[in-house]
């Protein structure tokens, strides 16, 4: 066979086009990331690979919606598709994470639920910042879900939201709210989700959809009312500045951590020697003099005000009317009763109510509101424990007291303080866990992993897939972060 031999040229032209052709394999070359990734979720806001397939949706440029595609091969080229399946399970359990833009490819996810048609939360990577887009009514669920699609590839996407913030409150604002004090100083963030992370408050009046009185109706804001007047007006209020200072610093540090929608409730200090707290819908949060002298840490402070925060949450007060020999009977002459005649009918319910105290199960719902609470906020829920058994030793000596009493009208305390310990008990896997995530500089997934511990107690081996899939990502961190742990965290 006779050789062939190329000229200098024809050589240079082969290594060209070698060095192209491997250049144009390269990285510069690969896919470009997809604009948008779609998720459908089911109604409590969790996916899984069966609920996906009910989205049937056509190829389309700079779309991803087969699920393993949505997720970056390279951060989970360790992973089986089980553990890939985990990570989405919980998508804003993922999205809560700090390397949210390294595990996904899109640059924006739309988070489509199952039972609705017509709406979807749009969520950009990058900024966090949310949309909520909107489809016509009057489609069916393909065209309403295939128009939302379309809607989100061409927009460019969540617009920011800017908030200016006022520092002496914590509470942010849109620009140019005209009840802003000219004399506050403030500082101005470039969108509403920025200051979410920061634990900040929203205001209720530019942003009426976190306002509690919303989800109330006119008799339970009319009970509220009453309710803070008789108490304000028995006890005298303490104008003492470390207790004040003590408890408000305490209370906002549940509201913050707990994220609440509207984190507008007062606390306030009642000048008495009697043991007590009380609450009434929507706030305030009462706490005696008294009282505070046998809380001895704040965890304990912690615990007796996220134990009456539950109450008001929960609308306690109202549901307790609604089961009363009252109900229907306040109601009844709200619209037309004179104010006098309607303030001794409802002070008869509320003098009742704080006397004997609230039902059993809503005493003990309220117990486990407050281990949740205190959990998230980073307090040691059982802290309470000890709060519980020590008002319970105090009740035993005191006898039969004069008035309302916090600790002699709950259910019994070997119960109650059951309750509480079995639940700390179960929850110290996932405090090992948070602890370890905090070590590893993701302190924003460890703080949602604590406001999600009913969740955790409800389906521990499901927290445990994620967080194994999640310890044996491979991911590439931005400068200054911690690297995230490289073996799996340890079991819950």
């Amino acid at each position: 066979m006779r050789a062939v031999f190329l000229r200098p040229m024809t050589w240079l032209g082969l290594v060209l086009f070698l060095c192209l052709g491997a250049y144009a394999s390269g990285p510069l070359a690969a896919e470009e990331s997809p604009l948008l990734g779609v998720l459908l979720l089911d109604r409590d806001w969790k996916w899984t690979p069966r609920t996906q397939e009910g989205l049937s949706l056509p190829a389309q440029p700079g779309l991803v919606h087969d699920w393993q595609d949505l997720l970056d091969p390279g951060a989970t080229r360790n992973l089986t598709v089980e553990q890939k399946a985990h990570l989405l399970a919980n998508p804003r359990r993922l999205l809560a994470s700090q390397h949210r833009t390294t595990l996904f490819r899109p640059g924006r996810l739309l988070l489509i639920t199952s039972d609705d048609k017509t709406a979807a939360l749009q969520i950009d990577l990058t900024n966090g910042a949310r949309q909520i887009l909107q489809a016509p009514t009057k489609v069916g669920r393909t065209k309403a879900r295939e128009t939302l699609i379309r809607m989100a590839l061409e927009g460019r996407g969540p617009e920011p939201v800017p908030v200016v913030v006022n520092s002496e409150s914590q509470m942010y604002h849109l620009p140019g709210a005209r009840h802003l004090s000219p004399r506050i100083e403030v500082r101005a963030l470039s969108d509403r989700t920025l200051a979410e992370q920061e634990g900040l408050r929203p205001c209720p009046i530019c942003f009426p959809e976190t306002n509690r009185l919303v989800g109330q109706d006119e008799l339970e804001r009319r009970l509220a009312q009453y309710a803070a007047g008789m108490i304000e007006d028995r006890y005298r209020v303490s104008q003492d500045p470390e207790e004040r200072s003590r408890v408000f610093s305490v209370g906002e540090r549940l509201m913050q951590s707990n994220r609440f929608a509207d984190q507008g409730y007062r606390f306030v200090v009642l000048d008495s020697d009697e043991l007590n707290a009380f609450s009434v819908p929507t706030g305030p949060i009462y706490v005696t003099s008294g009282l505070l002298k046998a809380l001895e840490t704040p965890d304990e402070l912690a615990a007796i005000l996220a134990h009456e925060l539950t109450h008001a949450e929960n609308h306690h007060m109202r549901r307790q009317y609604d089961r009363s020999q009252w109900s229907g009977m306040i109601g009844s002459v709200l619209g037309y009763a004179t104010r006098s005649f309607w303030g001794r009918v409802a002070g008869n319910f509320l003098a009742d109510t704080f006397m004997k105290g609230y039902s059993r199960d809503f005493e003990l719902e309220a117990d486990r509101g407050a281990v949740l609470m205190t959990f998230a906020a980073g307090y040691r829920p059982e802290d309470f424990a000890l709060t519980l058994t020590k008002l319970g030793e105090l009740s035993r000596q005191l006898g039969q007291w004069n008035g309302p009493d916090w600790f002699a009208t709950h259910p019994s305390w070997e119960g109650r303080v059951r309750q509480v310990r079995e639940m700390v008990q179960k929850l110290a896997p996932l405090e090992d866990q948070v602890k370890a995530l905090e070590a590893h500089g993701d302190g924003e997934l460890a703080g949602y992993l604590r406001r999600q511990a009913s969740s955790y107690l409800a389906n521990p081996d499901e927290l445990h897939g994620f967080l194994e899939a999640y310890g044996s990502l491979e991911l590439e961190l931005q400068p200054g972060t911690s690297s995230p742990p490289s073996e799996p965290l340890p079991d819950p």
